[in-house]
């Protein structure tokens, strides 16, 4: 972006600081020059071609290029920010021309896109520009740059590619800030909006991702906040990245939205007071909620690096049981999800898949074990577990959970204050059975409900049913053991065999 500070400017820039608003609308006053160290409000009509200078202090006159193109009329850039430009749409209309441009770079401290009509709230504003950029490249002084959206109006930013916030050794200071205010929304439909280093954006309304680019936190620095009561997401396949050092802010009552098909990358930051929903997922970062839950609609993978602190519940929620559309939730070495709330539970909702690379992948806070909740009327609840794993209990709940041991791996049930298992109308199936794998806090109720709701398999397969479990009296489960009258049969046949033997001696 164009920020050549002249001699001449520097000695006018505090005169232009203290300048009133310069405002443009779309109807023009017939003014030929403005005066942006002039104690009034101004404002700028750029209707026609008649606005081609603005006067700078002492007579001197600079070509006027404060905007690219304001209802067709088109510009080049300014050569120095001059404090506040408005620009207002001012208009009823259902879909209104804005702004449009080849490419936009800011030229100004602020710059306000505005309709301050009565009925505003009815009215669609289109900017249509190439590229917009907003970000500071002064090396000399501290600048800042701010771009505000207002007036409880939809704008449609037709813009290729956004830039917020410049990569590069420019000075720490120069802050670049994009921000909706409540009740506005803004609709952007380009390729790439990049938040880069030292960009803020601050989403207080609504902001729409309607294009299949990518909205790329992509320098450390880069943050998002997303405001109490704000949404932010997605209506058409795209992607979402959050680079390491980059932070994502998320209030109360906020709505994010992801789309099926849209791609997270969130290897970054995120603070959250609200409840999140995630598809195809990928996360070497850090969550840290305080409140709802997090739900998985696809497939995530958590990779070394990634520590997901979550509210009260992770929740698994496929929509069907075809590969493409089942909850998959993957956790590898290195990676950790934990859950604050005493009531920390792992609730499968049907066609889902957890697979737990790592011990005890799934943790409350002070390594205590969370709950496995089967959720009532679905089925094809897995879990894969590759590492030793510690939980409170288990409930399965007219939902049967499949469990898949590899590698050894020891399951156990510790709970704080229930049964370490219940079951209602379903059964915790065990695959790959081995002995001194599967262990419950003993209880005479709940080996009863280990013999009844319990089974065992040798393979991974229904055919390779051994039998139902049996809980010893030292916690871990077993295979069944014989009636009493299979034992009866058992030792007369010992004893039939020591008669003949003795016969023989």
């Amino acid at each position: 972006m164009k920020k050549t500070l002249s001699l001449l400017a520097l000695c006018t820039f505090a005169a232009a600081l203290n300048a009133a608003d310069i405002v443009i609308k779309p109807k023009s006053d017939a003014r030929a020059t403005v005066n942006v160290a002039h104690d009034n409000s101004d404002t700028l009509v750029l209707d026609s071609s008649s606005f081609s200078k603005y006067t700078v202090g002492n007579g001197v006159t600079s070509t006027f290029a404060a905007v690219r193109a304001i209802s067709g009329e088109n510009a080049g850039n300014a050569d120095f920010a001059i404090g506040t430009l408005v620009i207002d749409a001012n208009t009823a209309a259902t879909n209104y021309q804005g702004a449009s441009a080849a490419n936009w770079a800011m030229n100004y401290f602020t710059l306000n896109f505005r309709n301050t009509n009565a009925s505003a709230a009815t009215a669609s504003v289109n900017l249509d520009f190439s590229n917009l950029t907003v970000a500071s490249t002064a090396t000399a002084a501290v600048q800042k740059q701010y771009v505000n959206f207002k007036d409880s109006t939809t704008y449609n930013l037709n813009a290729d590619k956004v830039y917020l916030g410049w990569n590069g050794a420019q000075y720490a200071s120069n802050l670049s800030y994009i921000t909706i205010d409540s009740g506005t929304k803004v609709n952007w439909s380009g390729s790439e909006f990049l938040i880069r280093q030292n960009g803020i954006m601050t989403v207080n309304g609504e902001f729409v991702r309607t294009g299949d680019g990518k909205v790329h936190l992509n320098a450390a620095g880069a943050v998002l906040n997303i405001n109490d009561g704000a949404k932010f997401g997605s209506t058409i396949a795209g992607k979402f990245i959050m680079e390491s050092g980059t932070t994502m802010n998320i209030g109360t009552n906020c709505t994010i939205t992801f789309v099926g098909g849209d791609q997270l990358t969130l290897n970054g930051t995120i603070n959250s007071k609200s409840a999140l929903s995630f598809k195809l997922l990928t996360t070497a970062g850090t969550l840290n909620q305080t409140a709802g839950g997090v739900t998985f609609t696809r497939s995530s993978t958590f990779n070394s690096g990634a520590n997901w602190t979550v509210y009260d519940k992770v929740v698994l929620e496929g929509s069907d049981a075809t590969e493409a559309r089942m909850a998959k939730l993957i956790v590898n070495d290195g990676a950790a999800i934990t859950i604050t709330q005493a009531n920390g539970r792992v609730i499968f909702r049907g066609n889902n898949d957890l697979i737990l690379n790592t011990a005890n992948a799934i943790k409350k806070t002070n390594d205590a074990g969370v709950t496995l909740v089967t959720y009532s009327g679905k089925t094809n609840n897995n879990v894969h577990i590759y590492a030793d794993q510690l939980f409170d209990r288990v409930y399965v709940n007219n939902s049967d959970l499949s469990m898949y041991l590899y590698n050894g791996a020891v399951v156990r049930f510790t709970p704080a204050q229930f049964d370490s298992f219940s079951a209602n109308n379903a059964y915790l199936k065990i695959f790959n059975f081995e002995e001194d794998s599967i262990y419950f806090d003993y209880t005479e109720s709940i080996a009863a409900a280990v013999n009844n709701y319990v089974k065992l398999y040798s393979g991974e397969t229904e055919e390779t049913f051994l039998g139902m479990g049996i809980l010893g009296t030292d916690g871990w489960v077993t295979l069944v053991v014989p009636e009493p009258a299979t034992y009866a049969a058992f030792f007369g046949l010992l004893a039939l065999g020591f008669a003949a033997y003795r016969r023989r001696k």
